[in-house]
Formats: C-alpha cells, structure tokens, sequence
C-alpha cells in the first residue's frame, strides 16, 4: 500500500511528506477533532451503550425479526461514495448519482470520516448503511437516503478489529463482516458487527479467529469462503482457502491452492464453480499469479494463473463467462475468459481495448449485480472512476468519468449502491 501511495504521490508531484504516510497515519486524530466542516446531518454520538436504536429489531434482524426497510428498487438511481484521501481535507469522502442509463454525475454532497486511501466501501444491501475500513483500521460507518443525503454515523470507530476489508452480509442488511488481516497473536481475524435501523453500532464480536484472513466471499447457502494462512489458533500450514461456518466458527473443508507460504492475498471473486483469489506479493519466489479452488465438497486446487501483475480487484461476470483483473502498479485492465468444466477453468489474461486511454493506478473497483445495470463496473483511478460493462461473451472499456484535476481529484476507497 505504501509503495502504491509513493507512486501516486510521483505521478502527481503531490507534495506527501512523511507525517502525511498512509502506513501511520498519527495526525489523523488530530484532524477529525479539529475539523469543523463535518456534514451538519453528522451523528457523533458513538458509544455501543448509549446509541442503542429503540427501534432497531435489537440487532437480531438475522434472527428471524423483520428487516429495517424493504430493499429498494433495483431501477433507480443510485449513489457512488469515493474518498479523497489526498485532498486538503484529507478526510473528505464525496458523492456522486448513477442513473438508471450508467452515467455518473457530481453531486454537492461530501461529509468527512478517517482517511481511506484505497478499497472497497461495503453498501449494505439495502444500499442504506455504508461501511468504509479506514487506513487507521477505524471504521467509518454511514447512512445515505433516497435523495443521496448522507449523515455520518461513526467518523472513526475503534472497535476489537483492525479493519483492513469490509464484507456486506448478503442477506442481513444490519451485519457487516470485518477482517482483521494480521496475524493472530494480534486480533487476526473475522469479525460480526451488527448494526440498529440508524446505523448506529450494537455490537462486534469475534466470530473467527484466523491468521492472515485476506477474503471472504459468501456462497449461496450462506457458508463462507475464507482466504487465510490458517483458522482458529492452529499453527500456520499449508491450506489457504478455508470453508467456514461462521456461526460456528466449524472449518468444513480446506484446500492447499498457492505453493509456499510467502503469498499475500488481494482480490478475490467467486466464479460459478470455483473461487479466485490474487497473490500480490512483491518480493515472493513466485509473483503475480492467482489462485484458483474449485468450490466442490470438498475443496478442490485447480491451476493458478501466472502474469497478472498486482491484481488488486477481481470481478466475476455476472453472465459467468469470464473474469476482471484490476492490475494496479501495471495501469491495465485483464479479461480472463472462464470455462467451470474445464481443467483449466481460466484462460490466459487479455488486456482490455481502452476508451480514452488505459487506466493509471487503478485500484477500489465495485459492481452492479442488480437491475438493468447488472454487470456494470466502477473502477477508482487516478482522478476518475472508470466503467467497464459486463455482457454475454464480452468485457468493454467505457472509458474514464473525470473528477477534476490535482490531488483533491484523486480517489481512494469506492463503493456503490446494490
């Protein structure tokens, strides 16, 4: 990440002195307590105790009680929220309306969380509650309404986790689920944080313990599919895709896909039959691959695929044909055609036809799964989010949305409405 931050900082010879490393971060504190230009809807009233919902279903909407809202209709427009994070104000996080035809426009609308220099921001799926893992492993939580009206619940929770990824509970609206991507003697693990019907926090508890959790990705019954160096407080070993019940905590099975132990996880989708992960370590024996397991029961290794450089984002085509590899430090975009009853389920990575020139630095890429924008990806560049469609048979280049110029135009964490 800091590497990724220092070649940003050269592209825009943006002034980034050592007090401004997103590896530290110490004057962050500093900054959101003297910062005066919070969103006035700001709700900064963050005690678990004391900002209970009365009206929430007492955070138990998984446990059989109504849903807070009902889901909205997937034709309409929908709101993007990028961060800033090398802006004057930093820990500026902006606004922008996705109508119903794909197009991306400004909106006026920007609050202020921690700083979120790179990732993803998980929507519930409501698309009520934003969850955004900040560089501080604080998590800025907030709510956006119809009108794209945003009221910024938590600016920097400091919670049991030390949020590096935020996953979305795909059939609870109210549950997020955090990985704490460090080893396990500190905190290493998945943890369930559970939401009211305002946004506020009711609860985070440690569901599994795990050493190195770098993914997750939920199949259709609900089980988890845990990229790690090991669950629990075994010893680090050879398995590195993890089946998991996380109500349990139970490993129902494991599989070895990635040789030697000095891989680093990235991206990762699940594919129709299998799940992929990305390997972005720079200085391994072996770099730039991705792993492939086939999700049958039990786990099966399939062959990785070598030469995609630091794919930091993976998006599975909802039409189940093919896969996106975001290459960040390689300024590409990989088409990787994909075959579930082939031994080699992926094809050789292809670099996309770009539309007003290839991308540079890409990173946070969110997609679209519901509606008639379904396949429609948004991918955070420099000074731009870039839209790349799904079809049948076909990955396309839209092109760049521009968001300005200089270093306030440069976005980190995205995130998207379902």
């Amino acid at each position: 990440m800091l590497v990724r931050w220092l070649a940003l900082c050269a592209l825009l010879l943006v002034a980034c002195g050592d007090d401004d490393a997103p590896a530290s971060d110490a004057g962050l504190d500093a900054t959101l307590a003297s910062d005066a230009t919070v969103d006035a809807t700001a709700d900064t009233d963050t005690s678990d105790a004391d900002t209970r919902d009365a009206s929430a279903p007492d955070a138990e909407s998984d446990a059989g009680t109504a849903p807070c809202r009902p889901l909205p209709d997937a034709e309409r427009t929908r709101y993007v929220v990028v961060s800033h994070p090398f802006a004057e104000d930093r820990t500026r996080y902006s606004v922008h309306a996705l109508s119903t035809t794909g197009e991306l426009t400004a909106t006026d609308t920007t609050f202020s969380m921690g700083r979120a220099f790179d990732g993803e921001i998980a929507f519930s799926r409501d698309g009520f509650f934003g969850v955004a893992p900040q560089d501080d492993g604080t998590l800025g939580i907030f709510t956006i309404d119809e009108a794209g009206a945003a009221t910024v619940r938590e600016r920097g929770r400091t919670g049991e986790a030390y949020a590096a990824r935020v996953v979305a509970d795909p059939n609870d609206a109210q549950v997020f689920w955090i990985l704490d991507s460090q080893v396990r003697t500190n905190g290493g693990g998945v943890y369930r944080l559970v939401l009211t019907c305002e946004g506020r926090v009711a609860s985070e508890t440690l569901a599994l313990a795990a050493e190195l959790p770098y993914g997750l990705v939920f199949e259709d019954d609900g089980v988890a599919l845990v990229v790690a160096k090991a669950i629990g407080d075994e010893a680090r070993g050879d398995d590195d895709v993890f089946r998991v019940d996380l109500t349990t905590g139970e490993v129902e099975s494991r599989v070895d896909v990635l040789e030697g132990d000095d891989w680093i996880g990235a991206g990762i989708a699940r594919a129709t039959e299998h799940v992929i992960f990305s390997d972005n370590a720079g200085f391994a024996d072996v770099t730039n691959r991705l792993g492939v397991a086939r999700t049958s029961r039990p786990l099966a290794s399939a062959p990785e695929v070598a030469d995609v450089e630091d794919a930091v984002a993976l998006v599975f085509s909802p039409f189940g044909d093919r896969l996106l590899a975001v290459s960040g430090f390689g300024d590409a975009l990989f088409s990787l055609a994909y075959d579930a009853r082939s031994a080699t389920p992926l094809g050789a990575p292809t670099a996309l036809t770009y539309v007003g020139g290839r991308p540079q630095l890409p990173g946070g890429t969110v997609a679209i799964t519901r509606g008639s924008l379904t396949g429609l990806v948004l991918v955070a560049e420099n000074q731009a989010i870039r839209r790349v469609r799904f079809d049948e048979g076909a990955l396309t280049d839209l092109g760049p949305t521009s968001l300005g110029e200089g270093s306030d135009a440069i976005p980190g964490a995205i995130g998207v409405q379902p």
